[in-house]
């Protein structure tokens, strides 16, 4: 969304999930490979996209204060705090509908693909929908913030720990830290991470997956951010800690300079260290490890190319780049696939490259 509210859309649109947008004022939206929904500025409700399971048509009335749209489904807590759920109600999608708790208001609410998780005001938790490995079976204690994975569910305590439940093929709920204070969790497929109070992200799950296990580290609150197959974080000091796959040399090779402002690509990363250049590294078949010369304030980086935004807001891309606007003015850039998008100095985003799934246009 803009800052004023306004929200946008745009990539695939095969079930009307972009076509199906009513541009307005916002207060927040979600946004699943089918479907979306969003809050208006009044508290009311819109969706659009797939409408398979009438998730779009059936979506309640009142006033809402957060949404979250599931897999053919969606879930929001009205201003009251009480729970509404809508679409997908079959024994595939563990009933998720009919099973949504009656009774209660809550604070916050989290959804996977065919199970649902939120708190109570009392701090408790609670899941419904389909138990695939006790992943209705909400994580134990007083929460502040909870978040559903695909098999399992994370949490913060009141007391800043972490409590995971749930399948554990892949060691996602007894791996969970013990120790140290959190201030968010994010549970994904196999694996989940938590950000320190510190700044510090800690991983785990997946155990075959090396990003998953951070570097010994004391990161700085600028954060980290994920390629292909690895992860970097700035370290307090400024200097760069890397892990997991090393193939292409983006784990061992990171410079010793300190940095602002990082990005990682498929097999390697950039970042703008303090002098305001950019120091590359990594896979660099098409000279996307290969940055230009001069002064920049911001970059991000795609698979095979990278693009910046100079001190004096000129863009500037390199590697298997499209050729981004050669006039106007930017603030920050963002790239992925072969497209790459900018914010212009009045505001306006501009997109360039590939448009073969509606980005550009």
């Amino acid at each position: 969304m803009e800052t004023n509210g306004t929200g946008w859309c745009w990539g695939f649109d095969t079930y009307g999930q972009i076509s199906g947008f009513s541009p307005g004022i916002y207060k927040q939206v979600s946004a699943q490979d089918r479907n979306s929904c969003g809050i208006k500025d009044d508290g009311t409700l819109a969706c659009w996209g797939d409408d398979t399971k009438l998730q779009v048509t059936n979506v309640p009335t009142g006033t809402f204060k957060q949404v979250e749209a599931g897999s053919f489904y969606a879930c929001g807590i009205r201003t009251t705090g009480a729970l509404a759920c809508w679409g997908e109600d079959d024994a595939a999608n563990g009933f998720i509908v009919t099973n949504t708790p009656a009774s209660g208001t809550f604070t916050q609410l989290s959804t996977a693909a065919k199970h649902a998780c939120a708190i109570k005001t009392d701090g408790t938790a609670q899941c419904w929908g389909l138990d695939e490995g006790a992943d209705t079976a909400a994580p134990a204690g007083t929460l502040t913030q909870i978040s559903a994975g695909r098999f399992h569910n994370c949490a913060i305590k009141t007391d800043g720990g972490v409590e995971c439940n749930g399948t554990n093929t892949f060691l996602q709920v007894t791996d969970a830290p013990s120790t140290g204070t959190y201030s968010q969790v994010v549970a994904g497929l196999d694996n989940s991470c938590a950000v320190r109070t510190d700044g510090g992200v800690q991983c785990w799950g997946s155990t075959g997956s090396p990003e998953s296990t951070p570097a010994a580290d004391n990161f700085a609150t600028r954060g980290v951010d994920a390629g292909g197959d690895f992860t970097c974080g700035v370290k307090t000091v400024g200097t760069l800690a890397c892990w997991g796959d090393n193939s292409a040399g983006a784990v061992g090779s990171p410079p010793s300079v300190r940095f602002t402002q990082f990005n990682a690509g498929g097999g390697h990363a950039c970042g703008v260290t303090t002098a305001s250049t950019v120091g590359c590294w990594g896979a660099n078949g098409n000279g996307q490890a290969t940055p230009p010369a001069g002064t920049f304030t911001q970059i991000s980086n795609a698979s095979s190319f990278g693009c910046g935004v100079h001190t004096n807001g000129t863009l500037e891309c390199w590697g298997a780049a499209p050729s981004p606007p050669s006039t106007g003015t930017y603030t920050q850039v963002s790239t992925g696939g072969g497209t790459g998008c900018a914010i212009r100095g009045d505001g306006v985003i501009v997109c360039w490259g590939d448009n073969s799934h509606g980005l550009v246009t």
